[in-house]
């Protein structure tokens, strides 16, 4: 049972998303996608866990700011996951570059060792 005070979800932001096909088509590379879900319906989906363990060392981020965290657990093959569209930056560099960079950048006494 989960409590109610705040949302039961997670976000994961993976190296690598691998879809795995079980009719023995190749696996493919998934990019730009986030793993999203609720941990009990997660933990449901779980088919298969390897036998070594890993550890995995990072940050966790929480309302109060990012926590760093250990984890230690086994592979995992689910059955299915929830996967989302990685958001994008819709900022669009600059057209014109800093005031002074252009006078920076032509004027060798400025990047000369021995100028002051």
């Amino acid at each position: 049972m989960t409590t109610r005070a705040l949302p039961q979800a997670f976000q994961i932001l993976p190296v690598m998303v691998w879809r795995v096909y079980p009719d023995g088509r190749p696996d493919e590379l998934v990019r730009g996608v986030d793993i999203v879900g609720t941990p009990l319906a997660a933990l449901t989906r779980i088919q298969l866990t390897g036998e070594k363990i890993d550890v995995f060392n990072g940050i966790c981020g929480a309302e109060s700011g990012s926590v760093p965290v250990a984890a230690a657990a086994p592979a995992m093959l689910f059955s299915e996951m929830e996967v989302q569209k990685r958001a994008h930056s819709h900022a669009r560099p600059p057209i014109l570059p800093p005031p002074g960079f252009e006078t920076l950048s032509t004027n060798p006494a400025v990047h000369s060792e021995g100028a002051k």
